[in-house]
């Protein structure tokens, strides 16, 4: 009952506000309805239990596991391209938590790519979004893979600046992760590169 009382207030409250902006367009101006929305929110806290904001601030598994599959799946599809777990295993990200687990693949990942972009006679101090772009002007790698490792990096990236990781991630990119690397990581072999150089 004190829940249902409490939402007709918070919109009794926003109706009132909706009806002086429009009987009185010039009366609130757009700080004044930040600091209305500010007035509210302790009050809306025990009717929300959570938000997710548009933008990513929550970083789901499934998000992560169809990145990766756009990597090793296109992979398998080339020739020369393989599905096979890099020297250096992921394991030890299985104590990590969910955050550090999926920036250290992303690390991973952009080590290798700068190493293919060397590799491949391309300057590897470019962005990194810049570098895979060439990468696919060049078809070094599928766009659908080029699609998957942008997905990934961009998740690791919302990871470090602290976006609420699913737990089954760390999972994921300790098993799933090697399968990513070892993509990147044929490339290398094929250009005559030894894995993991640079």
């Amino acid at each position: 009952m004190e829940k249902f009382v409490s939402r007709v207030v918070v919109s009794g409250v926003v109706l009132a506000v909706l009806f002086v902006r429009h009987r009185w367009p010039n009366l609130l101006d757009v700080t004044d309805l930040i600091l209305i929305a500010f007035i509210l929110l302790p009050w809306l806290s025990s009717l929300v239990k959570s938000m997710d904001f548009p933008g990513g601030w929550k970083i789901e598994f499934q998000d992560v596991s169809n990145a990766g599959s756009k990597v090793t799946s296109a992979a398998a599809r080339v020739s020369g391209l393989r599905r096979a777990k890099p020297a250096g295993k992921l394991a030890s990200l299985l104590p990590l938590d969910s955050n550090l687990a999926l920036v250290d693949l992303r690390v991973q990942i952009e080590r290798r790519l700068r190493d293919v972009a060397e590799a491949n006679n391309m300057p590897s101090s470019k962005p990194l979004s810049m570098l895979l772009r060439s990468m696919g002007e060049q078809e070094i790698l599928p766009s659908e893979a080029l699609s998957g490792l942008t997905d990934l990096i961009s998740l690791g990236n919302k990871a470090a600046h602290g976006a609420k990781v699913e737990p089954g991630v760390a999972t994921w990119a300790a098993e799933q992760g090697p399968l990513v690397l070892g993509v990147l990581d044929s490339l290398l072999e094929q250009s005559g590169t030894p894995e993991g150089a640079g």
